[in-house]
Parts: C-alpha cells; sequence; structure tokens
C-alpha cells in the first residue's frame, strides 16, 4: 500500500544566529561572526545558540526545554511548570482559541522544578468542532470522574471494529462475487477511502480497477487492502484503547488539526513564523518539484519556554487505520530558530529520511 504524509516539506532555510552583545559595537560582531565561521564552521555558530536538552541529561525526559520548563516523553505525555501553563492559558484565551490547558492530576520534578501533565481540554462543549462527539472530548472544569467516564466510553469495545466488520464483510462480498464489478468497485473505493484517507488513489493495485473494473483488478486489491488492514488492527485497538488521558481527538490531516486546535481559517495558516507564539502555528512548505517526500507541514503552538517551543500535532499517515481519533495527535518540542533543532531543520531532516525511504 502506498504511505503518504500530507507533507511534503522543506523550504525554510536554517540561518544560525550568535547571542548579541550589547557592549559589542556591530563590526566587532560581524568579524567575529566570520571568523568563527572559518574556524568551526557554521555548526559551531548553530552551537552557541542554547538548546533544549535529551537524553539522561533530560532527567527522565526525552526532551527537557532549555530553561527546564517543559519536558516531553514519548508521543501522548508532556509536562511543564505551572506558571508557564497559565501564561499558556492566558494567552490562548485571548487569541480565541477553542482550547485551553490544564493541569493533569500527575507531576514530576526535574532539576528541583515541579513539571505538571499539560492537558489541552476545549473551553466549552459550545467549541467542540463538527466531527468530535462531545461524549468524548475533554472540557475544562470536569472533574476526574467525569473525564473517568468519557474515556470508558471512549474505550467501548463495541466501538472500534466497526469498521474491521466493514472490511471483514465486504472481503467476504467479493470472494463469492455477489455482485457485479462496477457497484464491488464502487462499495470498495468509499471503504478505502475511509480508511486510507485520498493517499489511496495513488495505490497501483486501486488504479488497476479504474476505469473498468473487472472481478480479478477488485479481488486483488481487496486482498491488499485486507491484509494491510489486518496488520494495521491491533495498533490501531492499543492506540485507541489504551489512553492514560482523555487526549483531544485529531483527524488524520496536519492542517485541519492545527486550524481545529487554534479556531483559525485555514487559509490562513501558511505562514512562515521563525518564533510562533502560543495560539500561533509553525508552517513549512517543501520543495514541490520532488517527486517524494512530503508538500508541507502545520503544527499548533500551545507552550513557550524561551525560545523553545511545545506543540500539539498530527501528520497526515496512510498507513493508519484511523483517520479521526486519539492516537493521532501527539507532542512534540521544537528549538530555537536558527538551531539544527528548530521547527524548520527538524522537519527538513524528516522530509530527507522519509524521501530515502519512499526511493525505488
Amino acid at each position: 500500500m502506498v504511505h503518504a504524509h500530507d507533507h511534503r516539506s522543506a523550504s525554510a532555510q536554517r540561518t544560525a544566529k550568535e547571542p548579541r552583545k550589547s557592549e559589542a559595537p556591530a563590526t566587532s560582531r560581524h568579524s567575529a561572526l566570520a571568523a568563527l565561521q572559518r574556524t568551526a564552521g557554521n555548526a559551531a555558530v548553530t552551537r552557541a545558540v542554547q538548546r533544549y536538552t535529551e537524553g539522561p541529561a533530560a532527567e527522565g525526559f526525552d526532551k527537557l526545554s532549555t530553561n527546564g520548563s517543559i519536558g516531553v516523553r514519548g508521543r501522548y505525555e508532556a509536562y511543564a511548570t505551572g506558571a508557564l501553563i497559565e501564561e499558556a492559558r492566558g494567552r490562548l484565551t485571548a487569541t480565541g482559541a477553542p482550547i485551553t490547558l490544564e493541569r493533569g492530576p500527575t507531576a514530576e520534578t526535574a532539576g528541583g522544578v515541579t513539571l505538571y501533565r499539560v492537558l489541552p481540554v476545549y473551553v466549552s462543549a459550545q467549541r467542540i468542532p463538527p466531527g468530535s462527539d462531545p461524549a468524548y472530548e475533554p472540557v475544562a472544569g470536569e472533574s476526574e470522574e467525569q473525564r473517568k467516564d468519557k474515556r470508558k466510553q471512549y474505550n467501548d469495545p463495541q466501538r472500534l471494529p466497526a469498521l474491521a466488520v466493514r472490511v471483514a464483510s465486504l472481503a467476504a462480498k467479493v470472494q463469492a462475487a455477489k455482485a457485479d464489478p462496477a457497484a464491488l468497485f464502487g462499495e470498495v473505493s468509499r471503504l478505502a477511502l475511509d480508511a486510507m484517507g485520498v493517499s489511496v488513489l495513488g495505490d497501483p493495485a486501486f488504479q488497476a480497477m479504474s476505469p473498468t473494473p473487472t472481478l480479478k483488478t477488485v479481488m486483488t486489491f481487496m486482498r491488499q487492502f485486507n491484509g494491510w488492514f489486518s496488520e494495521q488492527l491491533p495498533g490501531m485497538r492499543r492506540q485507541e484503547k489504551d489512553p492514560d488521558e482523555l487526549l483531544i481527538s485529531l483527524p488524520n490531516d496536519c492542517k485541519a488539526a492545527a486550524a481545529q486546535l487554534l479556531g483559525a481559517d485555514p487559509t490562513g495558516l501558511s505562514q512562515v513564523r521563525e518564533s510562533p507564539q502560543v495560539g500561533e502555528n509553525h508552517y513549512i512548505k517543501f520543495d514541490s518539484s520532488l517527486d517524494t517526500g512530503w508538500n508541507n507541514h502545520f503544527a499548533a503552538v500551545i507552550l513557550r519556554d524561551g525560545g523553545d517551543t511545545l506543540t500539539y500535532e498530527t501528520a497526515a499517515d496512510s498507513n493508519s487505520v484511523v483517520q479521526h481519533g486519539k492516537s493521532l495527535g501527539y507532542f512534540a518540542m521544537y528549538g530555537a530558530h536558527g538551531t539544527d533543532e528548530s521547527f524548520a531543520s527538524t522537519l527538513k531532516a524528516q522530509n530527507e529520511e522519509y524521501r530515502t525511504r519512499q526511493q525505488p
């Protein structure tokens, strides 16, 4: 099956910056920078900028922000100081975003500083967007018991297999050839689009069914699709059924997710910002002339600590059998503009890695 992100990205070029010293005249700063570039290369200039911490030095987190006020562990856990959470709440309110942040029930300590679990929630049930069920979405001010009840309902084992039932039923129907190829093609197409999104349109086996589907081409695609879905189903159940906190459900599309979280017009998100504030978004566009790679990426900023940003975002993935759910959103930390940990540098590197995997 074809794997495609809604990304493809990599325009913004990294620019190295040296910390400014007010007592030094501009000519001295420029001369010093030029000398540093000649002797040690641009990487040394990048290292002059403060960076977030990774690995063992991050004190139990995967990443710890430069000032130690934000920690990230895995995809679904982010922590921050109470003061930073309150500051972000004020900023989100000022921008009119439909979400705010709450302190979760768990807290951890890093460098003697208490960091609380960061939970994005809707400011009210009225701000929950169409397509998201209020019965499963977190709303500000709910009690722990209310959240547990919503999580229990979301984890209902009868809820997730609905798509699996459709796949099994249609696979049996195709195998038995109980309809003409054109009718089967229509059903198979709708199911594949529901499960994989528009990326399935680029799949060779899918394309072989058009413009004149035959029973053989429909059967071939359905066997391939059924195998792919069977491989993904355990992961879907695990990711969707076991959230330890009730995270906001997001679509399998990074731009749509950013617009949903920020309450913004999607057409206004395509603006490159070196240092987006809370309530704004990161954006990068990649070289569209390349045959492989991503198109772009959008990420909503929900916290800042100095030059570091924390985002809650999604990245469209045709390998996901979930097109809207709680396993799709994830937290990510990006370093200051001008470092190799910045949003632009990180996404450019990820895109290059993705492009390499797509090479024949």
